[in-house]
């Protein structure tokens, strides 16, 4: 069989499967695992799809930067916005990182109800500071003007000052397995002292999100406490979430 020919024969497994084993290709193809592990490479290389061990899964097709990504899914972010909505109460702290998703959330905050927010994202705080029923501590650093975002040290640093009831994460993927990742180191390490900061931690991840991962592990699946996904998520796919760790909206 041809190289073009594999990689073909690899990409529609993928789709179908949402995952390929090394192995399992190995045996369908009839070639080593060498041969294998180079045609993941390759077709990693070419944006196709994200390797992991033992295989690959596909790679997450949301646009870059938040201005492109404001629109995209409107209607699938307000949906999982509106699910996330009864797990905020009177009075709680809530610690929200960048995204789109994360913008639709506070869009969606009941007007009256008292809140303290702390985050490091410029849209939400600048939309959260017209609020007059929430207290607002923004977080600083090095600013991210594609992901409107302020990320390194000092706003690791900050994010020490505070205990909040719940965090809510910005998802950029999500895999049974692999877990929450982010293709930003910077990002990734802000992420994480956001969560180990928090009593709770919510993630919201639309269907483009879900079984996909990218360079840098934010944490495993089982720290995350709430997950909300999408009504019209493949049942198959539900139904391994549901028998994970985390409480499904």
């Amino acid at each position: 069989m041809l190289k073009e020919e594999r990689y073909s024969t690899i990409i529609a497994k993928l789709r179908q499967d949402n995952r390929v084993s090394s192995t399992e290709l190995s045996e369908q193809l009839q070639v080593s695992d060498d041969t294998i592990r180079r045609d993941l490479h390759e077709l990693a290389s070419r944006g196709i799809l994200q390797k992991v061990h033992g295989g690959a899964i596909p790679k997450p097709t949301t646009p870059e930067g938040f201005d492109q990504r404001l629109d995209f899914s409107s209607e699938s972010k307000k949906d999982l916005c509106r699910k996330s909505l009864r797990l905020i109460e009177e009075g709680m702290m809530l610690m929200i990182d960048g995204g789109t998703t994360n913008f639709t959330l506070v869009n969606h905050l009941p007007s009256l109800m008292p809140l303290e927010v702390v985050t490091n994202s410029l849209p939400l705080a600048e939309y959260l500071s017209k609020l007059d029923n929430v207290k607002l501590h923004m977080l600083g650093g090095a600013y991210d003007p594609v992901s409107k975002v302020f990320k390194g040290q000092e706003t690791i640093r900050q994010i020490g000052n505070f205990n909040p009831e719940l965090c809510v994460v910005g998802a950029c993927s999500i895999h049974h397995r692999q877990g929450l990742t982010t293709p930003y180191a910077e990002e990734n390490f802000v992420k994480q002292q956001m969560i180990a900061a928090s009593q709770k931690t919510l993630v919201l991840a639309t269907n483009d999100k879900v079984e996909t991962a990218v360079r840098y592990r934010v944490c495993d699946f089982e720290s995350i406490d709430y997950l909300a996904l999408e009504d019209t998520l493949d049942p198959s796919l539900k139904s391994l979430y549901i028998s994970k760790h985390p409480q499904l909206l």
